[in-house]
């Protein structure tokens, strides 16, 4: 899937005209919950080249978290955000590289915006997933278009303001809008339409964000240890991480984690591992390829944020953080999964047939508790 440009999206932008502004595009649904987890453990060669991101789920436990983004965007995903629940996420997850894009993303970025209701809406029960409903950011958009050309007067423009923010956004319709306005003698008919067809901001950010990376003007900064550092440092996370392997004992713990966690097998095979634990420079030239391939940064960050979330356990004495069933069972699931294995039991046998040299239970039981650690703290 290399060089895919990978786009979420439902209600803000329509698939015919995603296709026309991006052709060869991956067109997908609204994201949800899991969808960035798939990507970003597919092996390397299989992950879209960029991901746009302008709608998703609101309002339930499908919706993606800012915990996802942030593991996505931290294991090497190139991800932008516009328009709508994009341009949420990229703003909260900016320390992490997710690029917010359009006036939208400026303003929650700024602080002018802060709720995510603002552009949440309604989407009709089929597989268009098309808006019923009017976001609360295009009625502000709107206001201020319709004032500065002069068809509305502020006094108006604060009372449709009023109006609108007193409907709850599944049932900020056209028609309950164009019943209250009216009715109230706020708008006259033709100057509904106008503000209408002006209640346009998600549309226009998702159609300029679509334009520029066809254009390739989009920009990440270059990944870098110093990059990764200040993302940690960012969010609290220990600040040493240019040393990280300096000792021979923290690239042996590094490794374990990598390989227990089964995260390795997307860069290498278990042929280019067997007998790292004995050898120093196999594991030394793991580190090297890893690096060579852009990777090693990002695992690295990977790796001490769920050491960090750990830690937060252990002092409070709690190792799994209240993790829930699920959560543990969710991650041994991932892990199993990475080793191509769908129980306990496979993998046991799968280390006893492939012998000493390569990954053992007790590291692979190890990656299970600190991703159990991680989930928890992506959910608080």
């Amino acid at each position: 899937m290399t060089g895919v440009i990978a786009v979420f999206a439902g209600p803000t932008i329509s698939r015919n005209e995603i296709s026309l502004l991006l052709p060869k595009c991956w067109m997908r649904p609204p994201i949800q919950r899991g969808d960035l987890y798939r990507l970003l453990e597919s092996p390397v060669p299989q992950r879209p080249h960029l991901i746009v991101v302008i709608d998703g789920l609101f309002g339930s436990n499908f919706a993606a978290t800012a915990g996802e983004f942030a593991d996505a965007c931290s294991g090497g995903l190139r991800i932008v955000g516009t328009a709508s629940l994009g341009a949420v996420r990229a703003v909260e997850c900016a320390s992490f590289g997710m690029l917010g894009y359009g006036r939208i993303a400026r303003a929650y970025a700024n602080g002018t915006l802060s709720s995510d209701a603002e552009v949440a809406v309604a989407v009709h029960p089929s597989d268009d997933y098309r808006a019923i409903s009017i976001a609360m950011i295009d009625v502000r958009i709107a206001c201020d278009s319709l004032v500065s050309r002069g068809i509305l007067d502020d006094l108006r423009a604060k009372i449709i303001l009023r109006v609108s923010s007193e409907i709850h956004y599944l049932e900020r319709t056209p028609a309950l809008l164009r019943h209250r306005l009216i009715g109230k003698g706020v708008l006259s008919l033709s100057d509904f339409d106008l503000f209408v067809a002006a209640a346009d901001a998600k549309l226009s950010d998702a159609r300029d964000c679509l334009n520029a990376v066809r254009r390739g003007e989009l920009s990440w900064p270059k990944s870098s240890i110093s990059v990764a550092r200040d993302r940690l440092t960012i969010r609290g996370f220990p600040t040493q991480i240019a040393g990280t392997l300096v000792r021979q004992a923290d690239r042996h713990s590094f490794l374990e984690w990598l390989i227990g966690s089964g995260r390795i097998w997307s860069y290498l095979s278990r042929a280019d591992v067997r007998g790292w634990t004995d050898n120093p420079s196999k594991a030394g030239w793991i580190l090297t390829e890893l690096d060579n391939c852009g990777a090693l940064d990002s695992e690295l960050l990977i790796w001490q944020s769920h050491l960090t979330c750990a830690a937060e356990g252990s002092r409070s004495g709690d190792p799994y953080l209240s993790s829930s069933a699920k959560e543990r069972t969710e991650a041994e699931a991932l892990i199993f999964a990475r080793h191509g294995v769908a129980t306990f039991a496979d993998l046991v046998k799968m280390l006893y047939e492939q012998g000493v040299g390569v990954v053992s239970l007790s590291q692979v039981q190890r990656s299970v508790e600190l991703r159990t650690a991680a989930l928890v703290g992506a959910r608080r």
